[in-house]
């Protein structure tokens, strides 16, 4: 904490003499408060330097039985680890913590300066603490310092003992653990504690009479000149303000320099003259490094939390995609469904009422209806359910060997017989070729492809079917001349459920190429497709050899 001098020590420019005029009214709070607490307490008023603590079973409660300077928990938290550990404990349960806290000196507002620095030193304790009517507030020792060495002249004439109170000015000088330092009208060292030597690398003795800003506040940290005009230490004893800065470097005899807290106070004679300025300061190194770290967990923090939102609209999004998804394919199964439901019906209450009166050949056709219907429904609970193994990883190729041409050729001629028009061609480039492939993956790659070819051509029109075969790969083709796949829809196809928007009424599920692109994915294939409108498209499909087992 560097030296706060402040409004207290502007009483000097006309001494009391009483210890009253520098004491600070703070917060009295229960030790049994966290650190955390106290912090926040600390933290709602900036002009607090700390804290009286009290305990809160002692019936004389208002009696203080320790305090807490800022400063002090500034150095709690240069140990992130420890300042975890401990921030939400009773701060009279942490024994490193709560010790040094109390070892306190109180006094009277009624004590005179010289008397209470009498009592400070020889106490050896840490901080006073001082009752009046309202309360109990706080002084600095180093205040209490300053104040009796400004108020030499009068403690001559009040007590001839003047080489023990210079002896006691020296001891609290020299036991201060902050810069301290006096210049006089022309910015020259009256005087140098040894916390103050030793930060800059020099002997009291040698900054006696030097200019310090000529020795430690020549430059700033990127070495650019820092003119004595603009030095808020020397402003303070040309306009009687106080200074205090803590974003301003001072520099080592070694030439490196370190980062500083420090407040100017302007010294005044008996008649009111401005006469110097005693600057009191720190070296804050900890302190920066430890805002250095906090700032750098801030920002981890912060990015982690946006990488999580990220990661939750992410999900949020698949959601929204999953509802949808259900929601489409509880529609298609109605629709799909209640079509071929409503026809089977339709066709075995028409059998049952009209048997007699329908001849052979419609008794056959509505039989033939009933049975495509009812293949039809199979096939997409088949689709349903191959899809849901698929997402589940729970389908493994099972290759045996196959005789790929008489594979296929079976493949069209049930197909044909099923549905009928249009005409499949097959094409290979081979008369008989053995491979090693799942038969069950195989089949429904090629059913799905040859029934959409179908279902989107006219019975006049060809689909085609073409078989190459290469060393390491099989190469399937199926071409139609049927109604094509609009461009805008081409990112799409894969998706489930997805349909084109030029079916019109042609029924289907919208599963088919969905199945196809995760079955080759499988089996680690490829597939292309190369569509216009009106003329028809062109699935191709490259699908690796699988190895005799």
């Amino acid at each position: 904490m560097a030296l706060q001098l402040g409004s207290s020590l502007a009483s000097l420019i006309q001494p009391t003499g009483r210890l009253s005029a520098l004491v600070e009214s703070v917060p009295t709070v229960p030790c049994t408060l966290s650190p955390r607490q106290l912090a926040q307490i600390l933290a709602e008023d900036p002009s607090f330097t700390g804290l009286v603590l009290t305990d809160p079973d002692d019936d004389a409660s208002s009696t203080p039985i320790g305090i807490l300077r800022r400063a002090d928990l500034g150095s709690w938290r240069c140990s992130e680890q420890t300042w975890q550990q401990n921030a939400d404990r009773p701060l009279s349960e942490i024994g490193d913590w709560w010790d040094p806290c109390q070892k306190i000196l109180p006094l009277e507002e009624s004590v005179s300066l010289q008397q209470a620095a009498q009592r400070w030193v020889e106490s050896g304790q840490g901080g006073i603490v001082v009752g009046s009517g309202l309360g109990w507030g706080l002084v600095d020792p180093l205040q209490l310092m300053a104040a009796v060495w400004q108020d030499q002249p009068q403690c001559v004439e009040q007590n001839r003992d003047l080489a023990d109170l210079r002896r006691q000015n020296e001891m609290i000088l020299n036991s201060a653990g902050e810069g301290i330092y006096g210049l006089d009208m022309a910015g020259k060292v009256t005087f140098a504690n040894p916390a103050a030597a030793r930060m800059i690398g020099w002997s009291p003795e040698e900054l006696v009479g030097q200019s310090m800003h000529d020795l430690l506040h020549h430059s700033h940290a990127d070495h650019s000149p820092y003119s004595r005009v603009c030095c808020p230490i020397y402003l303070a004893f040309q306009d009687g303000q106080i200074r205090s800065v803590s974003d301003e470097v001072f520099w080592r005899k070694d030439g490196s320099y370190f980062p500083v807290e420090y407040t100017s106070t302007p010294m005044r004679n008996e008649q009111g003259q401005l006469v110097g300025a005693v600057v009191t300061f720190q070296d804050i190194t900890q302190r920066k490094w430890a805002e250095e770290i906090f700032k750098q967990n801030q920002e981890e923090l912060e990015r982690k939390v946006r990488e999580r939102t990220a990661e939750l609209r992410q999900a949020n999004q698949q959601l929204r995609e999953l509802s949808d998804l259900k929601s489409r394919f509880v529609s298609m199964v109605c629709h799909e469904f209640r079509t071929p439901l409503n026809t089977i019906l339709f066709a075995v209450t028409s059998l049952e009422r009209y048997r007699h009166q329908l001849s052979d050949q419609a008794q056959h056709e509505y039989i033939q209806g009933i049975q495509s219907d009812i293949q039809h429904m199979t096939q997409m609970l088949d689709d349903v359910l191959l899809l849901g193994k698929t997402d589940a990883r729970k389908l493994e190729p099972q290759p045996i060997e196959l005789e790929i041409v008489q594979f296929c050729q079976t493949l069209i001629q049930e197909m044909q017989l099923i549905q009928g028009q249009p005409a499949i061609c097959f094409e290979r480039s081979c008369v008989n070729q053995k491979v090693y492939f799942d038969p069950v993956i195989l089949r429904s790659i090629l059913i799905n492809l040859l029934s959409n070819a179908m279902k989107y051509s006219q019975p006049h029109q060809i689909v085609e079917l073409r078989l190459k075969a290469h060393t390491d790969q099989i190469l399937l083709e199926v071409m139609d001349q049927g109604i094509g796949i609009p461009e805008q829809d081409h990112p799409y196809l894969f998706d489930p459920f997805h349909r084109g928007r030029n079916v019109g009424t042609i029924p289907g599920t919208g599963l088919g190429l969905t199945i196809i692109k995760r079955l080759i994915d499988l089996l680690a294939g490829s597939i292309e497709v190369e569509s216009q409108l009106g003329v028809g498209t062109t699935f191709r499909v490259r699908l690796p050899l699988a190895s005799a087992a």
